[in-house]
């Protein structure tokens, strides 16, 4: 299964005891704490958020790593299906408020993977805006 994981050039090689391009996506590294202001994250410190939308809503983040995991891994969990089963009291129900006030399904297309992702299940790495995307595959 595909999925994608967004986040900034900086993070490929310039964090942690080893980096993304080294050793792949780590689940409680350092730069994990960036999702500490949304009110649907952090998630548990040993998981990575994954989407599986090609296209991220936020505009923020410079590029986005494209990963292959099996959808038989039992580390990998539907969002919404983690929330059901061990969120706090009321927070399913917000994150589908949120969803209806933004107009949109992201709630079904957040994915939590509980462990890390080595270098080899990365696919690709190019920019998160689709236009540069489109322009760096055309030069």
């Amino acid at each position: 299964m595909r999925l994608y994981h967004f986040t900034d050039f900086y993070n490929l090689e310039n964090v942690g005891p080893g980096n993304i391009l080294a050793v792949g996506l780590r689940a409680g590294a350092d730069w994990m704490k960036e999702y500490s202001g949304c009110f649907l994250k952090p998630p548990p410190r040993n998981a990575i958020w994954l989407t599986s939308e090609a296209v991220f809503f936020e505009r923020t983040k410079e590029c986005r790593i494209e990963v292959e995991i099996p959808r038989s891994d039992s580390r990998l969990f539907k969002w919404n299906t983690y929330l059901e089963r061990y969120g706090k009291p009321g927070l399913m129900e917000a994150a589908k408020r949120a969803d209806a006030e933004q107009g949109s399904n992201t709630l079904s297309s957040w994915w939590l993977y509980f462990g890390d992702i080595p270098a080899r299940r990365i696919v690709a790495i190019e920019y998160a805006d689709p236009a540069r995307r489109a322009a760096a595959r055309n030069s």
